[in-house]
């Protein structure tokens, strides 16, 4: 992938307010009900554990929904459209310019990405509402909401270029949510399909973006960590190391499966956006403990996260 690395920088920076900092992810519940343990006057040895245990959970049950909706606006606004702008430049005679330079192109002059069609726009619906009815927690549901609109609204200001079209999807998230919508069942916006659609609009290839959202959220379960004084900040970055050390691991082994579902059956086929939904099918939960803290959360006498 031909993105520069300082726009990558950016998506996973600390200081994006997304919202992040706000949830420990089943951290501080599992903190209070005694699940991590102190073992030799540490608690790094259960505090990773807990946090692989989250990030696996993560992977089987909400990337697939990230690497479609990736998929879905990558192959739509760089794939398709790109063809059709080299083919433009090759019957006038120019010569078809990268991916890479068109980019830095769009960039410098400042091209703003076209609306998408309402196909793209029911396609993302349908992941929104799919991811939504395989999460049993309340609480995992307010968070990734809340950090799904964060990304959003952070997002459109960073990178004005797409800009257009991630406001359009935030007035299409709120036209789904019921407008009494007190207890918070049915809303919409998660943080997986929101930054999926972001790496997407950006050219992001799917394992990158894999990859940086659990990198996002091993980060922000250590920085929760930490303010609950488990562990310090030095020992924090040991434990982020050795939980992207386990995330490459997870990505090696079962990543391509989920891409090689996202895939369409002919590469050389021109409507890549044509097959159904398909990888939210592969989403599934491996770690019941993990939805049970999350419901338990709410039920702590005193908390010091959101979720």
């Amino acid at each position: 992938n031909n993105i520069s690395p300082l726009i990558l920088y950016q998506l996973v920076d600390s200081c994006v307010p997304s919202g992040g900092f706000a949830h420990s992810n089943t951290l501080e519940a599992a903190h209070q009900l005694h699940i991590l343990t102190c073992i030799n006057s540490s608690w790094r040895v259960s505090l990773r554990e807990h946090c692989f245990d989250v990030l696996l959970q993560t992977f089987t049950a909400t990337i697939p929904f990230l690497v479609e909706t990736c998929h879905l606006f990558r192959s739509f606004y760089h794939h398709h459209d790109g063809v059709e702008e080299e083919g433009e430049e090759e019957k006038e005679g120019g010569s078809s310019p990268s991916s890479h330079q068109q980019q830095q192109r769009n960039m410098s002059t400042g091209k703003l990405l076209t609306p998408p069609p309402e196909t793209i726009l029911k396609k993302f619906e349908s992941l929104e509402k799919e991811l939504r009815a395989t999460m049993n927690s309340h609480v995992a549901c307010r968070a990734s909401t809340t950090q799904g609109s964060g990304m959003l609204r952070a997002f459109s200001a960073a990178f004005p270029d797409i800009a257009p079209v991630l406001k359009i999807l935030r007035r299409r998230i709120l036209r789904m949510t019921p407008i009494l919508n007190a207890s918070q069942t049915d809303c919409y916006g998660h943080a997986a399909t929101c930054f999926g659609a972001v790496c997407g609009l950006l050219n992001i290839d799917k394992e990158t973006c894999t990859s940086m959202f659990l990198y996002t959220t091993a980060r922000d379960m250590v920085n929760a960590a930490v303010r609950m004084n488990l562990i310090g900040p030095l020992e924090g970055g040991c434990v982020t190391n050795e939980l992207c050390n386990g995330v490459n691991g997870l990505i090696e082994l079962h990543l391509q499966d989920l891409i090689n579902c996202c895939n369409d059956p002919d590469e050389n086929d021109g409507n890549k956006i044509s097959h159904t939904v398909r990888c939210g099918s592969h989403a599934h939960q491996i770690s019941p403990l993990v939805e049970v803290l999350s419901n338990a959360h709410d039920r702590l006498y005193t908390r010091l996260f959101n979720s």
